[in-house]
């Protein structure tokens, strides 16, 4: 949960500065920016699920293996259906920001061409 807030604040600082500077595609910057985050969430989720899918690693038990998923899980009832069910949500959550990127640049595009002078005048 620490982890979603610091990406959601990361985000949301750079597209109020993008938005300040007067940047063109502040929305489909600060999405793109989401899915890098997302897609380092995913790598740690899935890190640490396949991590404790072998026996024997951590003395016979489980254990959160890297930062980036200490930060998603937390010190919580530990198991590796949580685990497996925390890395499945990272990776539709990953999959639902790369579409919302998509809308956005398309939609950042048709805006920039509807502004652009017209050449038949």
């Amino acid at each position: 949960m620490l982890y979603a807030a610091l990406a959601l604040l990361a985000v949301l600082l750079v597209a109020g500065v993008l938005k300040r500077l007067g940047a063109k595609t502040v929305y489909s910057t600060a999405l793109l920016l989401s899915v890098l985050l997302s897609l380092v969430a995913n790598l740690g989720l899935g890190q640490n699920y396949f991590y404790n899918l072998i026996p024997g690693i951590h003395d016979g038990g489980l254990g959160i293996s890297n930062q980036v998923a200490y930060l998603i899980i937390g010190e919580d009832l530990w198991t590796q259906a949580r685990f497996r069910i925390a890395f499945e949500r990272s990776v539709w959550i990953t999959l639902l920001l790369i579409i919302a990127y998509a809308v956005a640049k398309i939609a950042e595009s048709k805006t920039e061409r509807s502004k652009a002078p017209s050449r038949l005048t």
